[in-house]
């Protein structure tokens, strides 16, 4: 952060006996007005300003002129940001409790209910799918291997009265449709960039 956006103000800060305070996050090398004790616990450290013989600049202004309010108003949202950033801590501590805890009731869970019934649903659904699909697949692939060897001459009918082709045949007619795509593709693009007349 640009140290132009702040105040420096000195002062002394307490910490109980073994605290340390917590790093801030927008700063480096910075520190918050939170602490953490040796058990993890969060708390606050107390911060005892130094006296100053100079005033308060906002003590010039009686409450009410626009920069009074102004004053107040980043006070105001300079605790709410605090505020928010203890809560988002004491939240995150609580949930890292929390999943502390659960954690061996949902692998007891995942293993013992969970896994299982998702293996039976496999079985009992996918499995036997999968399994029929490939074998119509082994089978079209056995009828195509029998035809090649049966009729060399192309084009064969199999079992379902569908006509098969070898692999050959399909590379050749597979090859002539993506030529004949990027020709289709390039006359459009040659239509659509170049203005023309109709005569």
């Amino acid at each position: 952060m640009d140290s132009s956006e702040y105040d420096e103000i000195e002062a002394i800060v307490r910490v109980p006996k073994g605290a340390r305070l917590l790093q801030s996050s927008k700063t480096a090398g910075a520190r918050r007005g939170m602490t953490r004790n040796p058990d993890n616990e969060l708390g606050h450290a107390e911060i005892f300003l130094k006296e100053e013989n100079e005033p308060e600049p906002v003590a010039a202004y009686p409450h009410g002129w626009p920069d009074s309010d102004r004053n107040a108003s980043e006070a105001r949202e300079q605790e709410r940001r605090e505020n928010a950033e203890f809560l988002a801590e004491v939240v995150f501590q609580i949930g890292l409790k929390v999943a502390e805890k659960a954690a061996p009731h949902i692998r007891k869970w995942w293993s013992e209910q969970a896994l299982p019934a998702m293996k039976t649903k496999w079985n009992d659904q996918a499995l036997p799918s999968m399994k029929a699909k490939w074998a119509s697949v082994r089978s079209r692939d056995g009828d195509r291997r029998a035809d090649a060897a049966g009729d060399q001459q192309g084009a064969a009918v199999s079992r379902d009265g569908r006509k098969t082709m070898s692999g050959a045949e399909a590379r050749q007619r597979f090859a002539a449709a993506v030529a004949s795509r990027i020709y289709s593709d390039g006359q459009l693009r040659l239509l659509r960039n170049e203005p023309f007349r109709v005569r």
